[in-house]
């Protein structure tokens, strides 16, 4: 029979809460330093295209990004056109032409940045 005391315990709980901390810190440098990777090798005059879903006001949200400066480095660097469309407004086909394509896209992103990264 094993029997521990309530010390144990505690000590236990601490330790897997700042090992937990610690590992949260790494993740977050790593994080800082992938991402500070990807801006490098994206080219400084790159245009972007989000899309979100709105789904509390049933609308897609098409945001084109193009670049102010020569090297932007925040999105107050870019020019912001939106676009607004009503989800029933867009043809059920449509719309699932626009999520194979974005999901080709986004798949066609992380690839080429994951052969760069490896």
């Amino acid at each position: 029979m094993e029997v521990s005391s309530s010390r144990q315990q505690r000590k236990q709980q601490s330790s897997i809460k700042g090992t937990f901390m610690e590992i949260k810190a790494q993740n977050e440098l790593f994080r800082v330093q992938l991402y500070d990777q990807f801006l490098k090798t994206t080219p400084s005059k790159q245009q972007r295209l989000m899309v979100a879903y709105d789904i509390k006001e049933e609308k897609m949200i098409l945001i084109h990004f193009k670049p102010k400066v020569q090297h932007p480095q925040t999105a107050a660097d870019y020019i912001k056109t939106n676009l607004e469309v009503l989800t029933k407004d867009i043809h059920p086909m449509d719309q699932i032409e626009l999520h194979k394509q974005t999901g080709e896209m986004v798949y066609a992103t992380l690839a080429d940045k994951a052969m760069l990264a490896h």
